[in-house]
């Protein structure tokens, strides 16, 4: 039994996601005002109707409420793809070939994302990036693996109440992540 209460303003996101031609959407709402919940309807439909996995990024701290919002809201498991390990794992089990009922979900954080030199990421249905505005910073590994995930995902979401911390560049990078094929410079040319 899942403890799901439709709201037209939360499964917008959704509509925008899966109707916009670069296939990527970036929620700036204030917080507490359901950004998880929008994103959970879009995580919803990926595993139910399209059934493509899904991997959601956020920071350390919000593994725990993630899993948690995603089973009591969805009825969704989430699987820990935290580690090296989990991450390999995690691109095991997709690569394998296997069709799904419902399509797996898999949680890593920004932190495995600073430590990995390089990942080798399986094809994705969609990556949703919580707290986007921690890779803004184009020159760390957290912000070139982020941008290497985003590249294997159909479709690529950002979640935050703060896409713009310290300047107007940090937006750009944030673009850059959610349109791979958009890079920092050109993406500040947008912003600018």
């Amino acid at each position: 039994m899942t403890n799901r209460i439709y709201s037209s303003y939360q499964l917008l996101h959704l509509m925008k996601l899966r109707s916009n031609p670069l296939n990527c959407l970036l929620v700036t709402d204030g917080v507490a005002v359901g950004k998880t919940i929008s994103a959970g309807y879009v995580v919803f439909h990926q595993a139910h109707i399209e059934r493509e996995p899904t991997l959601i990024v956020c920071p350390p701290i919000l593994v725990d409420k993630w899993k948690a919002e995603m089973s009591y809201r969805f009825d969704l498991k989430v699987r820990d793809a935290t580690t090296n390990e989990g991450f390999e794992l995690m691109f095991d089990e997709l690569s394998s070939g296997v069709e799904w009922e419902v399509a797996p979900i898999y949680i890593c954080s920004y932190s495995l994302l600073s430590r990995s030199d390089s990942l080798q990421v399986p094809d994705l249905g969609l990556v949703i990036y919580d707290e986007i505005h921690s890779v803004r910073n184009a020159e760390t590994k957290s912000f070139t693996n982020a941008k290497t995930i985003a590249s294997s995902a159909k479709y690529k979401m950002g979640l935050s109440a703060t896409p713009i911390n310290n300047k107007l560049g940090d937006l750009a990078s944030i673009l850059s992540v959610l349109i791979p094929i958009l890079n920092v410079d050109d993406a500040n040319q947008l912003v600018n």
